[in-house]
């Protein structure tokens, strides 16, 4: 995902969640990785489509 203002300095992490219902015995992860200063990598490890939240934080 692009972020919608590129940090100047650094990406130092973020934060990956979905919207859902809690299913027991399926995997919901979700994943925020691969950060540089203009996006990252986020991921669902749920079978199906899902509405995913993030946040990222850096300077």
């Amino acid at each position: 995902i692009p972020f919608p203002i590129p940090f100047p300095t650094v990406c130092l992490g973020g934060f990956a969640g979905r919207r859902a219902n809690f299913h027991p015995g399926t995997d919901a992860s979700t994943a925020c990785y691969r950060q540089t200063t203009t996006g990252a990598t986020v991921e669902n490890g749920y079978q199906n489509q899902a509405v995913l939240l993030w946040e990222a934080f850096g300077r």
